[in-house]
Order: structure tokens, then sequence, then C-alpha cells
């Protein structure tokens, strides 16, 4: 029994360490994930630089190269800058009828919703995708999630009427602290998270600990991040603000996502009383499926609206039904 307990614990141990060395390597620079000798040392001599600094760090991007695909894809939208605090979002807008918004993930571009843009503009929507600053067509070395809210907001500000805003990652964090910080009129009427965090607090954390950072310096960077004058850290809760935004979201998530650990969508699901919820097993952190595509573009496509006492049933979607 002795045995068994030890060898499962040196299992977890071993994927959890596995699963950190892939979100360095995926999401971090080779310089940044050398940092944490500099900002201990700087944390003995002037501890808020230090907290400054892990901030600045977790904002660095890696703006990887587009495939064909993808250019063909921008070339195909009709193209839009959005400059805020000296540095500039781009978005692409397809098709015509009721507009979609979606949001990107950390390290990701526009381009990774085009089977869902080519399905939704068949359908008779309109579809606008964003590139943040540093992440697919757009420039720029740095993307704080106060910066990427502050975007959302001023791209809702942009149009009437959101049909749906539909995120991957970070970008439901950053979406909800927009949505929770604009007029209700730039509220969508359908709201979609795919394996998003449910705070900004986990975000730090988990990244914080990839990285091998202290948990002073982190604590640090936590209550220096609760004091920012636009979006304080305690607007980026996805329980706390969801139900003054839509009553009609869906919530996806998988098991096995090496990047967002499945108790962060537990965590919502127990604390929102109104949601639909996906879930699946063996697609990963990006989700690539068919069948999530059918599903998300039933969700958006269904007249059901939930009240806001009731959950639906999960659906599960595992590897056989790829």
């Amino acid at each position: 029994m002795k045995m068994t307990i030890s060898r499962d614990l040196h299992q977890a141990s071993s994927n959890k360490n596995n699963s950190e060395q892939l979100i360095t390597k995926q999401f971090f620079p080779f310089y940044v994930r050398k940092i944490k000798h500099i900002l201990h040392a700087i944390h003995g001599l002037h501890p808020k630089t230090a907290y400054r600094l892990l901030i600045k760090f977790l904002s660095i991007v890696i703006n990887k190269k587009l495939s064909d695909n993808a250019i063909a894809f921008y070339k195909k939208g009709i193209k839009k800058k959005f400059y805020v605090d000296n540095t500039v979002f781009y978005s692409y807008t397809y098709g015509k009828g009721p507009l979609i918004l979606m949001l990107h993930g950390w390290c990701s571009n526009g381009a990774r919703w085009r089977v869902y843009v080519d399905e939704l503009v068949g359908r008779g929507y309109k579809v606008m995708v964003v590139d943040a600053p540093g992440h697919g067509t757009a420039p720029g070395r740095f993307l704080s999630v106060f910066l990427y809210a502050k975007g959302i907001k001023t791209i809702l500000a942009s149009e009437v009427k959101w049909h749906t805003v539909i995120t991957h990652s970070i970008a439901g964090l950053t979406a909800i602290a927009a949505m929770g910080n604009s007029k209700k009129q730039c509220h969508p009427t359908k709201f979609i998270m795919m394996n998003t965090f449910a705070t900004a607090t986990a975000i730090l954390k988990k990244f914080s600990c990839c990285l091998g950072v202290s948990h002073s310096v982190i604590e640090g960077a936590k209550k220096l991040m609760f004091v920012y004058t636009d979006f304080p850290l305690h607007t980026f809760s996805i329980s706390k603000h969801l139900k003054d935004i839509s009553k009609d979201s869906l919530l996806i998530y998988d098991t096995k996502d090496p990047v967002v650990p499945k108790c962060e969508a537990e965590y919502i699901i127990k604390h929102v009383p109104f949601l639909n919820i996906l879930k699946t097993e063996g697609l990963g952190h990006n989700l690539k499926s068919k069948r999530v595509v059918e599903q998300v573009v039933s969700f958006i496509e269904s007249n059901i609206h939930l009240s806001d006492t009731k959950k639906t049933a999960p659906m599960d979607l595992t590897e056989a039904q790829i």
C-alpha cells in the first residue's frame, strides 16, 4: 500500500514538472526562464522593484511565425486598428449579420479561429477576430492582462450590438474584466469561454511558479496588482462578474489541459449558478476538434435561455468522439 501511494505521488509530481516545463517553453522566451535568481536578489534589496519586474516579465510575449494558411486567412478580412496606451490591436472582420467577437489566448492569434469563422460566416454571421499586441500581425513585445482588458473594452465600444463573444484561455478573464467595466449595451447576448482560468490571481501564481519565483515575490506582485487604477486585480473574476454580463454562457474545458488545470473550471461551475458546460478529455489546451466547433455553433444558434437558478448537465466529449 505504501509503495503504491509513493509511486502515485512520484507520478503526480513528475506530471506537474512536465506541465510546468511545457508552459515555460511554450509561453516565455528563453531568457525569461532564467529571471528567478535576478528577482530574488533584487527582492532582498528593493522588494517593490522585484514585484514590478515580475509583472513586466509575465507580460513578455513570443510572437510566433504565421503559417501560410493564417496569412491567407488575414488577407480575406477587413482590417482595422485600435490604439490603446501606445500599442495597437488589429481586428479582421468577415461576413455580414449578427456580430461575433473572437478573442485569442496567450501566444496565439486571431487566425486560430479560422475554422469557426468559415462556419459562422456561412451561417449568416459577421465575425471579428482580434490580434492583441505582440500576437499574430500586431506589433509589440508586451501584453499584460490589464492592457488586454483595455483593448477589449475599446473594441466592444466600437460597435452598437454584440451577439456573442468567444474567448480562449486568458481572453476569458480579460473579456470579463472589460465587459464588467463597460456600458451594458456593450455586453453580448451570449458568452463562450474555452479553457479559462477562474481568476487572475490563479494565472499569476501558475506562471510565476513555473518560472520558479518565490512565494514572497508572488504575493508582493499580487498586492501591487490589486491597486491598479483602470483594472484592479479583483475585476478579473469570472464567478463574481459573469452573472451581470450574460445569462446565456457556455464553459468548455478539457480535463487533461496541461496549462489550465481542471480545478479552475470546477471552481467556476461551483460558483456560477447558470452555465452551459461542455467537458472534453484528451483535446488539451487548444481544444481543436470538429465536434467542439459544432457544439459552439449549435450554442450560438440556440434560442434557449437558462434561468439563473439552473445549470445544464455537462456534455462530455472524449478522444473517441473527435
